[in-house]
């Protein structure tokens, strides 16, 4: 269904419920059982705190964006000598790694600094979201020290309770950085595209025909006296505060900490130092700042509820032992 509607909430949808009529038969009431699942998804906090985490980023970018705080970052850039298609992408692929904490942060960080620069210098939404893409994930799990280790820790920990495999998980997990071919792959690819300036296949088409766009002026300027320190203290306390919820969810262990309470809190912690900072700085008022918050939550309200449905076919495929057969 996604390869041939390009459409993600009704290739997912299809997908449920197609798992739901191999379960309980074609019956008319199929689509009751469905909802259920669907509102079931909010009985794990797990999954509360993940689409929340998106949500309230939304809310982080558009704060920083109506403060001014990412237009004084290009206007920095730009005057060191990133002014050209491919150092826009030597800037992402480098703050991508940079951000090695959270591969959502990194994605959503790496895509709200470089997109004003991307449309300027007219590299595609393609290119940009394989940019975004290739530096966050594949990163976070070559630098484990984060949510992405505590999982990757867990998972060696189990295969070793069951005597599958022999040894420390630590140990092991540091070994197994060297082999993780496919995100050194990865970010190799990456560099090598963004070096030569050589794209293949839809991505040369869809960077063709971006080449061709013409560049819109946008008459509403945001804030020209904006400050680069609006952008970078949020995004500094929001990456902080990942590896100290690891620590402290982990009671002590970094690595034992919850992923999906780190990012929970850190977005918290993050709309909480806005508000405060903002209003101390005058940068902007209350009103205005739970106006933005709203925005931008707004915005990404249909990607919490792609996250919703991925949750729901997740479980769905759980409950037809996909996985044991």
């Amino acid at each position: 269904m996604a390869v041939f509607t390009k459409k993600v909430f009704i290739s997912l949808l299809s997908g449920i419920v197609l798992g739901q009529l191999i379960l309980y038969g074609a019956d008319f009431f199929t689509f009751m059982p469905t909802v259920d699942l669907l509102l079931a998804q909010f009985s794990e906090a797990w999954k509360i705190k993940t689409i929340f985490f998106v949500i309230m980023v939304g809310s982080i970018i558009q704060l920083i964006t109506s403060s001014g705080g990412i237009e004084a970052f290009i206007s920095f850039v730009s005057k060191k000598r990133i002014n050209s298609k491919r150092s826009t992408l030597f800037m992402g692929y480098l703050i991508g790694i940079l951000i090695f904490l959270e591969s959502s942060i990194t994605a959503l960080v790496v895509g709200a600094l470089t997109k004003p620069l991307a449309k300027k210098y007219k590299i595609s939404k393609a290119k940009l979201a394989y940019l975004c893409d290739c530096t966050s994930s594949p990163v976070c799990s070559l630098f484990p020290f984060n949510g992405w280790g505590a999982l990757l820790l867990g998972l060696i920990a189990t295969q070793i309770d069951y005597g599958i495999i022999q040894g420390e998980a630590l140990a092991l997990l540091i070994y197994s950085i060297p082999l993780n071919f496919y995100a050194i792959t990865t970010m190799l690819v990456l560099f090598m595209v963004i070096l030569t300036g050589k794209d293949f296949g839809p991505m040369k088409t869809s960077e063709f025909e971006a080449s061709q766009e013409s560049i819109s002026c946008d008459t509403q300027v945001l804030n020209t006296q904006g400050s680069i320190k609006a952008m970078f203290y949020p995004i500094s306390v929001m990456l902080l505060s990942v590896p100290i919820s690891l620590y402290i969810t982990g009671k002590g262990n970094m690595l034992a900490g919850s992923g999906s309470s780190a990012i929970f809190y850190s977005v918290l912690i993050t709309l909480v130092f806005i508000a405060v900072y903002y209003s101390f700085k005058k940068i902007m008022d209350l009103e205005t700042y739970f106006k933005e918050l709203k925005q931008g939550a707004g915005d990404m309200v249909g990607i919490g509820f792609i996250l919703l449905l991925a949750f729901s076919l997740g479980d769905v495929t759980v409950v037809l032992k996909t996985g044991p057969y």
